[in-house]
């Protein structure tokens, strides 16, 4: 029940609003507030229909907002994305948009971003102007670029990383380079962007050991900080 098109933000159209409606978005895959670094992750967003049903043929405004700053759900900057209804939007049904596999371009740096349902009809952007109830039109979610995640250098320390793994209690570290010791925030995150366990570390050329906290057996992101440097990988815990 879709046709998806790009619109620029600019541009003027005709398509016209279809009086009161109640949309809410969120993402598919990720939770309100994580922090995610898939990459590529996953852009696919779940826009539900809250209120009455929208006629077929209506159009629906949906994209992301990145940093503040209205993009598609093809990233393209200025713009939004319009997905025409082919049938009935019943009341109380959803609807998934986007790309399972989207790219962003390699920059590096981390930003708010947003899934957004604007509205039926251009006149709801940018202010969700209709929306009998806009407090849910927009799920955000801090995304860590990509560049950023595949330097394994840790900074000014001239420490390198060589291998992370566990074993079933304990993060074992590997590192290369001098012997000084930053100072370093780890994080471990599971796949809905949920930090499970923090700590602050001081990191030497050698192994570096930290111990599990209970952790349930699945896929999980490491992440190290330090001041000049921040380091991503993925662990499996049995």
């Amino acid at each position: 029940m879709k046709k998806t098109y790009t619109l620029i933000a600019l541009l003027i159209c005709s398509f016209a609003a279809a009086g009161q409606f109640n949309l809410s978005c969120k993402f598919l895959t990720y939770v309100e507030g994580g922090l995610v670094y898939d990459h590529p992750m996953d852009g696919r967003i779940v826009v539900t229909n809250e209120g009455p049903d929208i006629a077929s043929g209506d159009t629906l405004v949906v994209g992301f907002i990145v940093s503040g700053t209205p993009n598609s759900l093809e990233l393209e900057e200025g713009s939004y994305t319009i997905y025409e209804t082919e049938e009935v939007f019943v009341s109380g049904t959803s609807l998934t948009i986007g790309s399972a596999m989207l790219e962003w371009p390699t920059i590096g740096g981390e930003i708010e971003l947003c899934a957004a349902a604007f509205g039926v009809g251009l006149p709801s952007v940018p202010d969700f102007t209709g929306d009998t109830d806009s407090t849910d039109n927009t799920s955000c979610i801090t995304y860590v670029i990509p560049d950023l995640m595949s330097n394994d250098d840790i900074g000014a320390s001239n420490l390198k990383l060589s291998t992370i793994y566990t074993t079933t209690s304990e993060l074992i570290i590997v590192t290369e380079g001098e012997n000084s010791s930053p100072s370093a925030n780890l994080s471990i995150i599971n796949l809905n962007g949920q930090v499970v366990q923090a700590e602050n570390i001081g990191l030497t050329a050698g192994t570096s050991i930290i111990a599990l906290n209970n952790l349930i057996t699945g896929i999980y992101i490491v992440t190290i900080r330090t001041q000049e440097a921040v380091i991503t990988r993925k662990i499996s815990i049995q």
